[in-house]
């Protein structure tokens, strides 16, 4: 039986890619550094704002000048801040499956990469009659997915086994979340990345609609 359902949000619950994409532009255009299409970033995000900012600098510069990155990265919070509910949106059928979730008595959380208040701000703006158990994003001493240190502080706050517990994500940084804490993997094609990938970082199935994961989550019950 499943009592819990641990959710990626960016390409999981909410499609954020265009407001991502422009704010990592308008970041690099502000130091004189191009920028790229909106398709490129769906295989940029995924391990947290750090790391979508070196992806997106030329190759070895944000190494190289170390200055010069923090420029950047501090841009891309300042552009974001203003741009982050531009395009943003959830996705079809998300809003109805989260209630459903709670009408079911699965208790649901979300586990994402971005900052931890950024995180939390993002959730009860598009969320706001959804009572999530658990919000956690990306805090200082926290390392972020794949590592399973945050998983594990859900299934301690909420009380539930690993075999109890579904996590469900769009990349193969979700899928290697799942298999390093013990739980199934569930990927979702509506999002950043493609089955193969899913399937190739141990996703225990993949979903292409809303109403196939929600019958996988209410399954048993």
């Amino acid at each position: 039986m499943n009592r819990l359902v641990i959710f990626d949000l960016d390409g999981t619950l909410l499609n954020t890619i265009d407001d991502l994409a422009l704010s990592t532009n308008l970041a690099l255009e502000a130091c004189g550094l191009p920028p790229h299409p909106v398709q490129r970033y769906k295989l940029m995000v995924g391990n947290g704002a750090d790391t979508l900012v070196r992806r997106a600098m030329p190759g070895g510069l944000a190494e190289n000048d170390p200055g010069l990155f923090a420029e950047v990265r501090a841009g891309f919070d300042r552009f974001y801040s203003l741009h982050s509910h531009d395009r943003t949106a959830p996705y079809p059928g998300i809003v109805s499956l989260l209630h459903r979730c709670g009408e079911e008595g699965v208790m649901t959380a979300v586990l994402s990469n971005k900052p931890h208040a950024m995180t939390k701000k993002v959730v009860e703006r598009y969320f706001p009659g959804i009572s999530f158990t658990k919000v956690l994003g990306q805090r200082p001493g926290m390392l972020c997915k794949p590592d399973p240190t945050g998983v594990y502080e859900i299934l301690k706050d909420t009380g539930a086994a690993p075999d109890e517990a579904l996590f469900v994500g769009d990349s193969n940084v979700d899928m290697e979340t799942a298999c390093n804490s013990g739980l199934r993997g569930v990927g979702v094609l509506w999002g950043f990345r493609t089955k193969s990938e899913l399937e190739a970082a141990g996703a225990w199935t993949v979903c292409t609609e809303t109403e196939e994961l929600l019958k996988i989550i209410l399954k048993g019950r």
